[in-house]
């Protein structure tokens, strides 16, 4: 750390008038559950409380009461007793503390704010010192900057990190599985597709989902088809990464899929020509769907994790929450220029952070990944060793859907095939693996059910 940020923690945000009310509120009440998850010893000021603090933590990890008479023979026993303050200060600590320990989680998220604020101040000057370094690029300076500033939002320093203990856990358990009984049915978004749903109990909030498929199969297609069933039965946004094509394409394909009506009618303007007549009429009253400030479309291309990231908080700040992600596709992600020049490496991290992002937004990340040429010169259907450049985004996803239509492979146009596709279940971390049968229609890019009698 540089003199410059040393000097400045002694005047930077902090109560000891707080910490002492933590402190002295877990030693005199029983309210180590309701901070435990708040705090931890870096989160304090002062090194005494910190020390404390550690005490307690221990005590409960071995079983021990919490009082200050405990917690002295521990601080003896392990011989920091001298920087906590000794006996004396423990007890003008004791004597200091408020009567009631009511307000113990409202003292100890103080606490916290007051420690986030003091990172961000550090993270501010490591900032300006990357800032005055004239030998970075400015979108490795920004990409690297959001990143710290994300890693304290997203909760991955300190206090912020995420504990359940086991009480409050089975409580959620036992409410959620309430809350579904008042609707039974797939506990994640719906698919669109019945068997799809019954396989993967729809897409899962925290989960990151790979859609993948050789070129031209439709693996796009088949990924706005998630994002339509979904849009009906979702609170916030649903945002799209697009860095393949213009939004302008994409709700077009979107508009053709819901109205049933050809792209290509729509894309040349023949839907509102003398002979459009019927389809005009039909997309103007169905596209009404598409046409919610749930549904945002981000075209920028050369997107990096950390841009992702920044883009999906103000979304969420915005908007209360995000339902959704898609990113069309992983290969054309940037990385952080600091990695090593190893694209494979690079596919590993995008992954990862894909991952993490879905578990920071609680909500499921669509992923589209390129197969290798293998699955093409073949002609066969794909497999998890397949996924183009690194074998991280197999090992970090929570399901992989391969895109397969036999079709592509025909010559004869009136081959049994003609119409069909299958979507293959390749890994499912909280269902079955499988085969989905279900229809495709190449002119408005849809996706649908089909009957078994008719495979």
């Amino acid at each position: 750390m540089s003199e410059s940020i040393e000097l400045s923690l002694e005047t930077m945000p902090h109560s000891l008038t707080m910490e002492q009310a933590v402190i002295g509120g877990l030693l005199t009440g029983d309210g180590w559950e309701d901070v435990s998850g708040l705090l931890t010893e870096q989160d304090f000021y002062s090194p005494r409380h910190a020390v404390m603090f550690r005490a307690i933590a221990a005590m409960s990890a071995i079983g021990l009461p919490i009082d200050p008479l405990h917690m002295l023979d521990w601080l003896i026993s392990n011989q920091l007793d001298s920087l906590a303050g000794g006996e004396e200060y423990l007890g003008d600590l004791i004597k200091n503390t408020p009567a009631t320990t009511h307000n113990l989680r409202s003292y100890a998220t103080r606490v916290r704010d007051l420690s986030v604020r003091r990172r961000l101040a550090v993270i501010g000057e490591e900032i300006r010192a990357m800032a005055a370094d004239g030998a970075r690029e400015l979108p490795d300076l920004l990409s690297e900057s959001d990143a710290l500033v994300s890693g304290l939002l997203a909760g991955r320093v300190g206090s912020g990190i995420r504990m359940t203990g086991g009480v409050q856990l089975m409580r959620d358990v036992f409410n959620d599985a309430i809350r579904a009984s008042d609707n039974p049915g797939i506990s994640g978004i719906t698919t669109g597709l019945s068997e799809l749903d019954e396989k993967s109990d729809g897409l899962q909030k925290g989960n990151s989902i790979v859609v993948a498929a050789p070129p031209s199969m439709g693996k796009t297609a088949f990924a706005m088809s998630l994002v339509l069933a979904a849009l009906p039965h979702v609170k916030h946004p649903i945002v799209v990464f697009s860095m393949e094509m213009p939004a302008l394409d994409i709700g077009r394909r979107m508009v053709a899929n819901v109205s049933r009506t050809s792209y290509t009618s729509i894309k040349r303007g023949f839907v509102f020509s003398e002979n459009g007549g019927a389809d005009g009429s039909r997309m103007t009253q169905r596209m009404s769907v598409l046409q919610t400030e749930n549904l945002i479309i981000c075209d920028e291309s050369g997107l990096t994790p950390a841009m992702m990231r920044a883009v999906l908080r103000g979304i969420a700040k915005r908007h209360g929450g995000i339902s959704m992600a898609c990113v069309d596709y992983i290969q054309l992600m940037d990385a952080n220029k600091a990695l090593p020049n190893n694209r494979n490496q690079e596919l590993t991290a995008i992954s990862r952070d894909i991952k993490r992002m879905a578990m920071d937004f609680n909500m499921p990340f669509i992923a589209i990944s390129q197969l290798t040429k293998d699955v093409e010169k073949a002609k066969r259907r794909p497999t998890n060793g397949d996924l183009r450049e690194s074998g991280a985004i197999a090992q970090d996803a929570d399901m992989i859907l391969m895109v397969h239509r036999q079709e592509k492979y025909e010559a004869n146009p009136g081959h049994e095939h003609v119409g069909k596709a299958e979507i293959i279940i390749t890994k499912n971390r909280n269902g079955e693996c499988g085969t989905v049968h279900c229809g495709y229609d190449g002119a408005t890019f849809r996706f649908y059910e089909l009957g078994p009698e008719s495979w």
